[in-house]
């Protein structure tokens, strides 16, 4: 009998040992895709003639639809995983069976998917609301567009104090920045803070994503510097390429997150 639990345990120890070698491998490979698809993607900005990238990046082109198809699989991944983890929240107040956290996630990046097609407005071809078309800069069924999220007023002037702070661009800086390097730098190197999010199970991202968002931005910025006197289509395109590599990272936080899941059950 003692053999027999001997190894029993050895075949559990080593069952733990491949799968994580096999999420380590999975992690790589991730990493690697998504490294080609960063490159490649500006690449294609600072090497294609101006009307291929404009046709590649024009509304409803490729990127566009690239960064959709993102955030809808995003949205479904963090759907599984709010049905799939077994651990809730602990709020002090009150506890959750499920990490609502995921459902939470889930949700915004649904959100970015209905945004990105303007709600299916140009699939299905209806017309936008009379009372959306009054505050929408595009007039176009959507919320990112919306006058109050701008950074210009109506007479074309960069709006400033909270009007500029609260923005689309803004507040898409602060989830990115927050949900994908303060926490996970706070869990690495602030025990207090580390302390209260694990109680609370706030899912916590691989540092690595975090480092590839500022990556792309800084990508994104540079070739701002380098190419001067960018035409506005040109800035456009940039943007494009730019929001479709925060998607995909937003993809690749969630496939990682999967592979992690038992940490959460």
């Amino acid at each position: 009998m003692k053999t027999l639990s001997t190894t029993s345990l050895e075949a559990g120890r080593m069952k733990r040992k491949a799968k994580l070698a096999n999420q380590s491998v999975q992690k790589k490979l991730y990493i690697i895709f998504t490294l080609m698809f960063i490159a490649l993607s500006y690449a294609s900005f600072l090497v294609l003639d101006n009307s291929a990238i404009d046709y590649l990046t024009k509304e409803d082109g490729v990127f566009e639809n690239l960064t959709a198809i993102y955030f809808l699989f995003s949205s479904l991944i963090f759907l599984y995983l709010f049905f799939t983890a077994k651990k809730g929240n602990d709020f002090f107040i009150f506890k959750t069976k499920k990490n609502m956290f995921f459902l939470i996630i889930a949700l915004i990046f649904l959100l970015g998917f209905g945004e990105e097609i303007s709600w299916g407005q140009r699939i299905a071809n209806f017309r936008t609301p009379a009372f959306m078309r009054s505050v929408n800069s595009q007039k176009e069924t959507n919320l990112h567009n919306l006058e109050i999220f701008n950074r210009m007023d109506d007479s074309g002037s960069l709006k400033s104090g909270l009007g500029l702070i609260f923005t689309f661009d803004k507040i898409y800086a602060l989830f990115i920045f927050g949900l994908y390097i303060f926490l996970p730098l706070s869990v690495k190197y602030l025990p207090s803070i580390s302390r209260l999010i694990k109680k609370i199970n706030i899912p916590i991202f691989d540092l690595a994503i975090g480092k590839f968002f500022v990556i792309n931005y800084l990508l994104s910025k540079l070739i701002e510097m380098f190419r001067a006197h960018l035409t506005i289509n040109a800035q456009h395109s940039l943007f494009e390429i730019k929001e479709t590599n925060f998607a995909l990272l937003f993809l690749i936080s969630g496939l990682l997150m999967s592979d992690s899941i038992k940490k959460y059950k």
